[in-house]
C-alpha cells in the first residue's frame, strides 16, 4: 500500500499513516508477508452490545452503571468495549446459557463458565507478584482447558481472554 492509496472505501494511507475511515464496521490485520487485509465486522455495534448485556447477564455481571464514578466508568468502558469489538470480529459468541466462547486465531473455541469457589483458590495459587500465572489459572479453571492452552496463544487472544475472566471476576 502505497502512501495515497485506498483499501476498498474504508481504508486509506495518508502521510504515511493508515488512516480508517469507518472503523466501526473493519478492522485492519497484517498478515505474516507483510500484506495488508481488511476484514470486515462480522456483527453489528448494536447487536453486539446487546450480546454483551446478554452475557453479563447469564455470567450474573454487574452493570449498574449509576454507581460508578468517573474513574471507575472509564475502566469499565475499557474493560467493555474491547469484548463488544471481539463480538462483531466473530471471536466471541455467546451461549444460549448466556456463556462466552472465545475462539483465539487457528485454536479450539473456549467456553467460559461462571467462577466458582475453585476459580477465586486459583487466583492464589501462585502466590502473589505473581499475577499472570494467578489469572492463567482462574482461566483454565473457568474454561477447563490446561494452562499450556493459554501459552500457546498470540497475546492479542490472551488479552482477550483476560479481559473476559477480569469481567466475570470482577465482583468476586
Amino acid at each position: 500500500m502505497k502512501d495515497g492509496e485506498r483499501l476498498g472505501d474504508l481504508v486509506g494511507l495518508e502521510g504515511g499513516h493508515i488512516v480508517a475511515r469507518r472503523p466501526h464496521v473493519a478492522w485492519l490485520t497484517i498478515e505474516e508477508n507483510g500484506e495488508i487485509k481488511l476484514t470486515q465486522m462480522k456483527v453489528a455495534a448494536e447487536v453486539a452490545a446487546a450480546e454483551f448485556d446478554r452475557m453479563c447477564a447469564g455470567m450474573r455481571v454487574e452493570q449498574d452503571l449509576a454507581e460508578l464514578d468517573e474513574d471507575e466508568l472509564v475502566a469499565w468502558n475499557g474493560l467493555r468495549d474491547p469484548i463488544v469489538k471481539d463480538i462483531q470480529r466473530g471471536q466471541l459468541v455467546i451461549s444460549e446459557a448466556g456463556l462466552a466462547v472465545y475462539t483465539p486465531l487457528g485454536g479450539k473455541a473456549l467456553t467460559f463458565n461462571p467462577p466458582t469457589g475453585a476459580t477465586l483458590m486459583a487466583l492464589e495459587a501462585h502466590g502473589k507478584g505473581k499475577d499472570v500465572s494467578n489469572m492463567v489459572a482462574a482461566m483454565a479453571d473457568m474454561t477447563g482447558v490446561g494452562k499450556g492452552e493459554f501459552s500457546r496463544m498470540p497475546a492479542r487472544d490472551f488479552q482477550a481472554c483476560g479481559r473476559l475472566a477480569r469481567l466475570f471476576l470482577a465482583d468476586q
